[in-house]
């Protein structure tokens, strides 16, 4: 709710009608504000009609990983983007800071279908998509989000792991043929 309160008191810009501020606040509260990276995955990959993903990291420059279909716009020109009613945006930083300070933003300007990848870089690179440790599989229900988690991480090109970090559980590839004897005299 600070973050809120903070934007609604910005030079020149009105104050928050207090309805639109619990309204934001209990967003917050339940967790409607973020979405899990492996969901986003999920959204991107099945082509969700109306997702936009937007990377507000400063600097990104053309050898910085974006997520796959994410624009880049910077966290100060979010007041201008514009967005369409059937739209669903999903904000990501390197961390979650300025995805939810975007996310508050666009929330006062009166957007509402945004939300914040959760943990953001971090999580979709190295927790939880590109390189996750997969959950045991001990009932159906675990090996169903066994294999969901591990699927997903290979179509963005992840290498998920088996409990020891160093096992990497990767698609079947060829053998590499073995050296071959040199025919000698």
């Amino acid at each position: 709710m600070t973050l809120a309160l903070t934007y609604a008191n910005v030079e020149g810009r009105p104050a928050a009608a207090p309805t639109q501020l619990a309204a934001i606040a209990g967003a917050n509260a339940r967790e409607e504000d973020h979405v899990d990276p492996i969901d986003l995955a999920q959204w991107i990959k099945d082509g969700r009609r109306g997702l936009r993903v937007i990377d507000v990291r400063e600097g990104v420059d053309t050898g910085t990983y974006v997520i796959p279909g994410a624009v880049v716009v910077p966290l100060d020109s979010l007041s201008s983007l514009s967005a369409s009613p059937g739209d669903q945006l999903v904000l990501y930083s390197d961390g979650g800071a300025h995805g939810a300070q975007g996310w508050g933003l666009l929330r006062m300007r009166g957007i509402r279908h945004v939300r914040v990848l959760k943990d953001g870089m971090a999580a979709w690179k190295e927790d939880e998509l590109l390189h996750p440790v997969l959950p045991p599989a001990a009932d159906a229900r675990g090996q169903e989000l066994r294999a969901r988690i591990r699927a997903l991480s290979l179509w963005f090109g992840g290498q998920p792991r088996l409990g020891d970090p160093t096992a990497v559980l990767a698609l079947p590839t060829r053998k590499a043929p073995r050296p071959r004897r040199r025919n000698t005299c």
